[in-house]
């Protein structure tokens, strides 16, 4: 049956059979938009369709409970981010309330771990016992004799037994009249310290502190050439991180003032700069027989005790080995002093102490400077901590002559001069608690 002709929706003196494929509206020829196979009164009803295609096609219904449960995954994350934020402030909040004081007065309101080191908590211990009068007690730790107390028949209390990190092995001996020893106990204690595991990690790089670079001097003994060195720093607007010995301290208390009032950050290369390890004698690493716990902590405490005679601060919980030597049992002995070691990036000491111009390992200004910025091409110096030092031997080229240069080119490149605390994400910046009798 053909289909009865009606007026066209746009000209309603011509008839037509035809009608628009989405609306049903009559329409004629000159109204006519032959899309995707249909006839259409206009292009926006061919969209329409389309859309309504789509959707059929679709079912929107059946993606529901996927849009509440992405919905409910938002409100979620606000309400977390919300509380998150909440917390934050509280924590700045009790940190400006609960500010703690250093020796020297100054009021430090940023927030610390609670650890051993902010708390004053150490890690010794005590023993209490009875024993007859006229015999002795021996206190013996890892096979060796370390405390004697003679009975009188009340208690005896061994004080200031303190804990290495990691497994500690006692044994207590009776020691009676004519010389015979009986075992009284033999105790085994596990101490272990996330503080000390965390500072005992040495630290050469941070590469996630991009465009940042670290300049670090090492203070030994001499001052030559210092103060033109910090002249060029403060012209150029750089703060870097000194590594100074307690001996540098006592014979230029002048120039430590003026590393301090440049907003330089100072940390400890020991007192006297020694040898800590055998590595100069057979290329290992093995801690001397003269180092132990009591040296390294008399070399580090020493050196903060002065720093803090003459500035009123303690120095920043880093410190360099002399010479770069070290090893896990140092590290160890130093973290439980409160410092982290920080050496510097792979390839990246200047060798700028050599002062033997035959020695293969000299390096002229120029050649320092060409060697850094060929590195950077290659390399990038993002995090890198680069080794120099604040005094040179050397009769005629010096080091610190390139060192404008090399600071303004690294600039051009978008690179920005840090301290060690500059480089990481937390800075560190507590006062340790150091008990300078061990």
């Amino acid at each position: 049956m053909a289909r009865t002709k009606q007026a066209c929706k746009n000209h309603p003196e011509r008839l037509t059979s035809r009608r628009c494929y989405y609306c049903k509206e009559p329409i004629c020829g000159e109204c006519q938009h032959r899309l995707g196979n249909h006839l259409f009164c206009s292009t926006s009803c061919y969209y329409k369709w389309r859309w309504a295609t789509f959707v059929e096609k679709i079912n929107p219904k059946r993606y529901i409970p996927a849009a509440i449960g992405v919905l409910l995954f938002l409100i979620l994350l606000g309400i977390y981010w919300s509380l998150r934020n909440e917390v934050i402030e509280i924590r700045e909040q009790l940190a400006k309330q609960t500010s703690h004081t250093s020796n020297n007065g100054a009021t430090d309101t940023s927030l610390i771990p609670v650890d051993t080191v902010s708390t004053g908590l150490i890690n010794e211990m005590k023993i209490t016992l009875r024993i007859p009068p006229g015999t002795a007690i021996l206190l013996e730790r890892d096979g060796k004799f370390k405390r004697t107390e003679i009975g009188n028949g009340n208690k005896i209390t061994l004080n200031s037994i303190y804990l290495n990190h990691g497994l500690n092995k006692f044994k207590v001996w009776l020691v009676k009249p004519g010389g015979h020893m009986q075992l009284i106990d033999s105790l085994g204690i596990q101490f272990n310290s996330a503080r000390i595991e965390r500072l005992s990690m040495p630290l050469s790089s941070v590469p996630s502190a991009r465009n940042k670079i670290a300049l670090t001097f090492d203070g030994g003994s001499s001052n030559k050439k210092t103060e033109l060195l910090l002249n060029v720093l403060r012209d150029e607007n750089v703060r870097a991180t000194m590594f100074l010995t307690g001996s540098f301290m006592r014979h230029f208390p002048e120039l430590v003032q003026r590393i301090v009032g440049d907003g330089h950050q100072v940390a400890n290369h020991s007192f006297t700069h020694p040898h800590l390890t055998t590595y100069e004698q057979n290329g290992r690493q093995d801690t001397r027989t003269e180092v132990t716990r009591t040296f390294v902590y008399r070399q580090l405490l020493s050196t903060d005790s002065l720093f803090f005679s003459l500035t009123g601060k303690h120095l920043s919980p880093f410190w360099r080995a002399p010479f770069g030597e070290y090893n896990r049992e140092i590290l160890g002995w130093a973290a439980e002093a409160g410092f982290r070691h920080v050496g510097w990036s792979d390839h990246l000491d200047t060798w700028d102490w050599v002062a033997d111009t035959t020695s293969s390992l000299y390096r002229s200004p120029q050649e320092i400077l060409n060697y850094l910025l060929k590195y950077e091409e290659k390399h990038r110096l993002d995090g890198k901590i680069i080794l120099m030092h604040l005094s040179s031997e050397r009769k005629k080229d010096f080091p610190f002559q390139i060192l404008r240069e090399l600071i303004q080119r690294l600039r051009a490149k978008g690179y920005r001069f840090v301290t060690i605390n500059g480089l990481l994400r937390k800075p560190v910046s507590f006062v340790s608690y150091r008990d300078t009798k061990r």
